[in-house]
């Protein structure tokens, strides 16, 4: 089907709305722990870190060089987010836009990357660059579209880990494709653009392969982790968008290579997260670039008739409801992640002065209060805390045989209490313990 002008004004009025929402939202919702930690990547950028490749800290960078406030932090998420939609729209060439629309505003997180940021907007952005690339290495291989390919696998690895997958998912059902030279040849313009990162894993002894294999999923076997993995996808997509897929999934057939690769994509991901919740947590939402293939087959499929609609139509209800709950302090249960990480270290930094400030087992809070004060702080573990990024880092240098204020995630009897603001802390010797562990941890 060929896009006519109406279809892309249509689809750039509701692209351009999307953006004045998300850059709203990004303006007046308080950062996370973790958005902190990646802002705290783009001041001390580097081809690697201990847990994520760099380009959410380079995209982060500049957005704060603009601005610098929390609208800095989310600029080129939200540029991002509008990008990859207007990506996915292209790819499907979907006949109804509001099918289209009612889908990706129903889809958690299609909405909360639309601002939040975090390596899963990249990660998001780089797959559906990979989709359109990988549809036309599917049609015709020659040597333009090898160099695409090679770019696109790039993009995804330096964006998140798990790119890898992502490439080998897709190949995977086209054997005649597994000895084509192309392909081999954008394999190995992907590794050449990645060599920096490569390099850098080498010089810093491996970290985030010791990271990933070993301190990640440190927790033994247990049942909830399985259970919340997969409770977690409803919640990912939301229920109709996932148990609809599952169902396409299993009651049709591909109608071309394109849509195999989608599948085996789909398909394999979930399982591949599913087993590795047998070691450990998983997040669920590692799971988010399926969601491209969930609209995808829908859209296909389908017809999104009245009654599907109007389910959709409830769930961008509910998420809107939850956004505004990110701005606005009504809903309880977001109260600690949104509405008191400003305050809180703000608070600190009355009782704390110009002294640094080292938390205990925090790779968040140290840089929630860089972030909201523009003093030092740093991150020590103890035996229960293992390592995090502040430890590949020098802020130790600002506590070092000087002065400065601990901030513990345990409590011990012995000290006086220092109040101030609606925060307790403990007090003794010129050093501050918190409390209360659920006040200072994320």
């Amino acid at each position: 089907m060929n896009l006519s002008f109406r279809n892309y004004s249509n689809i750039s009025f509701f692209l351009f709305l999307v953006l004045i929402v998300n850059l709203f939202q990004a303006a007046f919702t308080e950062l996370t722990g973790d958005e902190a930690l990646y802002w705290m990547h783009g001041q001390n950028l580097d081809w690697g870190f201990r847990d994520h490749p760099p380009l959410i800290g380079a995209m982060i960078k500049i957005g704060y060089g603009i601005f610098r406030s929390e609208l800095g932090v989310r600029l080129l998420i939200a540029l991002a987010n509008a990008l990859t939609i207007f990506l996915i729209w292209k790819l499907i060439k979907p006949q109804s836009l509001t099918a289209f629309v009612l889908l990706v505003l129903s889809i958690p997180v299609l909405s909360i990357y639309g601002f939040m940021a975090t390596p899963d907007v990249p990660l998001l952005l780089a797959v559906a660059i990979y989709l359109h690339v990988w549809k036309a290495f599917l049609e015709e291989q020659n040597l333009r579209i090898s160099l695409l390919l090679g770019v696109a696998m790039a993009a995804l690895m330096w964006s998140k880990y798990h790119g890898f997958f992502i490439i080998v998912l897709m190949m995977l059902p086209h054997v005649k494709l597994w000895f084509n030279k192309y392909f081999w040849l954008g394999g190995l313009i992907g590794i050449v653009l990645y060599s920096p990162h490569i390099i850098w894993q080498i010089v810093n002894d491996l970290p985030t392969v010791k990271f990933h294999l070993n301190d990640r999923n440190s927790d033994k076997w247990e049942l909830k982790h399985i259970l919340g993995y997969a409770g977690g996808q409803f919640l990912v997509f939301n229920p109709i968008v996932f148990i609809t897929t599952i169902w396409l999934l299993v009651k049709t057939k591909a109608q071309d290579d394109f849509e195999k690769s989608l599948r085996w994509f789909f398909v394999g991901l979930l399982l591949f997260f599913l087993f590795d919740s047998t070691r450990g947590r998983v997040e669920p939402h590692w799971t988010a670039p399926l969601s491209f293939v969930a609209v995808y087959l829908m859209l296909l499929h389908i017809e999104i008739k009245s009654g599907l609609k109007f389910g959709l139509g409830f769930f961008v209800f509910v998420i809107t409801i939850g956004r505004i709950g990110l701005m606005v302090d009504f809903i309880p249960r977001l109260h600690r992640e949104f509405h008191r990480n400003k305050a809180k270290m703000l608070t600190l930094q009355e009782v704390a002065g110009d002294q640094p400030v080292c938390f205990m087992n925090s790779y968040q809070n140290p840089s929630l209060y860089m972030f909201y004060t523009g003093g030092i702080a740093h991150s020590i573990n103890n035996e229960d805390g293992g390592k995090n990024q502040y430890d590949y880092w020098n802020y130790n240098e600002y506590i070092h045989q000087k002065p400065f204020v601990f901030v513990a995630n345990y409590d011990k009897g012995g000290f006086e209490h220092v109040n101030s603001g609606d925060f307790d802390f403990l007090n003794s010797n010129g050093k501050i313990i918190n409390k209360d562990l659920n006040q200072i941890n994320s």
